[in-house]
Protein backbone atom coordinates (compact mmCIF):
# COMPACT_ATOMS: atom_id res chain seq x y z
CA UNK A 1 0.00 0.00 0.00
CA UNK A 2 2.91 2.48 0.87
CA UNK A 3 4.59 1.96 -2.59
CA UNK A 4 1.34 2.54 -4.40
CA UNK A 5 0.87 5.94 -2.28
CA UNK A 6 4.68 6.56 -3.66
CA UNK A 7 3.55 6.49 -7.04
CA UNK A 8 0.51 8.23 -6.58
CA UNK A 9 2.21 11.56 -4.70
CA UNK A 10 4.73 10.98 -7.84
CA UNK A 11 2.24 11.09 -10.87
CA UNK A 12 0.54 13.87 -8.59
CA UNK A 13 3.90 16.08 -8.56
CA UNK A 14 4.05 15.24 -12.32
CA UNK A 15 0.61 16.80 -13.47
CA UNK A 16 0.83 19.46 -10.96
CA UNK A 17 4.26 20.54 -12.56
CA UNK A 18 3.15 19.91 -16.03
CA UNK A 19 0.55 22.31 -15.04
CA UNK A 20 2.46 25.26 -13.48
CA UNK A 21 4.57 24.84 -16.75
CA UNK A 22 1.54 25.45 -18.57
CA UNK A 23 0.28 28.49 -16.66
CA UNK A 24 3.84 30.16 -16.45
CA UNK A 25 7.21 28.76 -18.12
CA UNK A 26 9.62 30.34 -15.87
CA UNK A 27 11.01 28.06 -13.99
CA UNK A 28 14.47 28.57 -11.41
CA UNK A 29 18.06 26.38 -12.08
CA UNK A 30 17.66 23.31 -10.03
CA UNK A 31 20.67 20.91 -9.33
CA UNK A 32 22.77 23.48 -7.06
CA UNK A 33 22.73 26.26 -9.76
CA UNK A 34 21.29 29.07 -7.74
CA UNK A 35 22.70 27.95 -4.35
CA UNK A 36 25.86 28.64 -6.07
CA UNK A 37 25.20 31.82 -7.72
CA UNK A 38 23.56 32.78 -4.74
CA UNK A 39 27.17 31.58 -2.85
CA UNK A 40 29.39 33.36 -5.77
CA UNK A 41 27.09 36.69 -5.80
CA UNK A 42 27.70 36.94 -1.76
CA UNK A 43 31.36 36.02 -1.31
CA UNK A 44 32.13 38.53 -4.17
CA UNK A 45 30.06 41.08 -2.12
CA UNK A 46 32.25 40.40 1.32
CA UNK A 47 35.11 41.44 -0.19
CA UNK A 48 33.55 44.77 -0.82
CA UNK A 49 33.22 45.24 2.87
CA UNK A 50 35.77 46.02 5.30
CA UNK A 51 36.07 45.13 8.72
CA UNK A 52 34.96 42.04 10.83
CA UNK A 53 31.78 42.47 8.76
CA UNK A 54 33.34 40.67 5.93
CA UNK A 55 34.02 36.97 7.30
CA UNK A 56 30.81 37.03 8.34
CA UNK A 57 28.83 38.03 5.12
CA UNK A 58 31.88 35.10 3.60
CA UNK A 59 30.68 32.74 5.45
CA UNK A 60 27.31 33.25 4.81
CA UNK A 61 27.81 33.14 1.33
CA UNK A 62 29.74 29.34 1.89
CA UNK A 63 26.36 28.15 3.63
CA UNK A 64 24.87 28.03 -0.06
CA UNK A 65 27.41 25.56 -0.94
CA UNK A 66 25.11 23.01 1.51
CA UNK A 67 22.62 21.88 -1.15
CA UNK A 68 24.96 20.98 -4.10
CA UNK A 69 27.59 19.44 -1.30
CA UNK A 70 24.31 16.68 -0.69
CA UNK A 71 23.83 16.18 -3.44
CA UNK A 72 27.00 15.43 -4.58
CA UNK A 73 28.40 13.37 -1.67
CA UNK A 74 24.93 11.58 -1.91
CA UNK A 75 25.43 10.43 -5.43
CA UNK A 76 28.81 9.43 -4.03
CA UNK A 77 31.53 11.55 -6.30
CA UNK A 78 34.48 13.10 -4.79
CA UNK A 79 32.97 16.68 -3.29
CA UNK A 80 36.11 18.66 -4.03
CA UNK A 81 36.56 18.64 -7.19
CA UNK A 82 33.24 18.55 -8.44
CA UNK A 83 32.52 21.02 -6.19
CA UNK A 84 35.21 23.39 -7.57
CA UNK A 85 34.12 22.68 -11.35
CA UNK A 86 30.45 23.50 -10.48
CA UNK A 87 32.14 26.21 -8.76
CA UNK A 88 33.92 27.81 -11.82
CA UNK A 89 31.64 26.85 -14.30
CA UNK A 90 28.90 29.06 -12.22
CA UNK A 91 31.02 32.17 -12.44
CA UNK A 92 30.43 32.01 -16.18
CA UNK A 93 27.48 30.17 -16.36
CA UNK A 94 24.79 31.28 -13.51
CA UNK A 95 22.82 28.75 -15.08
CA UNK A 96 25.42 25.49 -14.71
CA UNK A 97 24.18 23.31 -12.16
CA UNK A 98 24.81 19.59 -11.49
CA UNK A 99 24.31 16.61 -13.78
CA UNK A 100 25.13 13.85 -12.34
CA UNK A 101 24.36 11.29 -15.41
CA UNK A 102 27.41 12.55 -16.54
CA UNK A 103 29.38 11.24 -13.80
CA UNK A 104 27.57 7.61 -14.25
Amino acid sequence: MNIIDNIDRIIQDGVFCYRALCRDNNFLAGAGAFEMYMSNNIKNYAKTIKGLDQYAISKFGESFEVIPRFLIENSGLNVNEVIANLNSKNLTDNLCGLDLKVFK
